[in-house]
């Protein structure tokens, strides 16, 4: 089957997911962690393009980026899939596994949704990693179009306040 785009359409386990989801948000008893580890975490099966979980705990490797409490996180979904742009940070192999972590998927988690931790990352990759994800999160956003402008870019519309003057040949208007 596939979307309306041509993107092949995957069949999520919603209902398996409520179910772990409701056993998950009853635990007592979070584990300890701290910024820079790297854990297994009950992502769960999300929408459209957001990283999913997968096996029955619908997990999924997450960088702790910043802790702050005992019960909630900021999250970095990792992967094995390796990309390279300004979205994906390689990490170095561990164990001969290759992942790279998705700086454009942060997420706030409950640290209930945490089931192993995984490794600790190097001060120094921890640090080059953060730059790259605070570099791409402050970036200055495009402005949105207004209506009746080109998608191309410099397609001879000037903005003079609010009205839309279109250049001419001689430079003239």
């Amino acid at each position: 089957m596939k979307s309306e785009y041509g993107a092949k359409l995957v069949r999520k386990d919603f209902d398996g997911w409520n179910e772990l989801k409701k056993n998950l948000n009853s635990k007592n008893d979070p584990p300890q962690f701290k910024s820079s580890e790297i854990w297994w975490c009950s992502i769960g099966v999300n929408v459209g393009f957001e990283e999913d979980g997968k096996n029955e705990n619908f997990e999924r490797p997450v960088l702790i980026v910043r802790k702050y409490n005992k019960d909630l996180f900021v999250g970095l979904p990792m992967t094995s899939i390796l990309k390279d742009n300004k979205f994906h940070y390689r990490l170095p192999d561990y164990k001969g596994s290759k992942s790279m972590v998705i700086l454009s998927q942060p997420r706030v988690l409950s640290s209930n949704r945490l089931l192993r931790r995984v490794q600790f990352l190097d001060d120094k990759i921890f640090r080059d990693l953060m730059d790259k994800f605070t570099t791409l999160t402050l970036e200055k956003a495009k402005p949105p179009r207004v209506a009746g402008e080109s998608r191309t870019a410099n397609a001879g519309l000037y903005y003079n306040s609010s009205k839309v003057v279109k250049k001419s040949q001689g430079g003239r208007v």
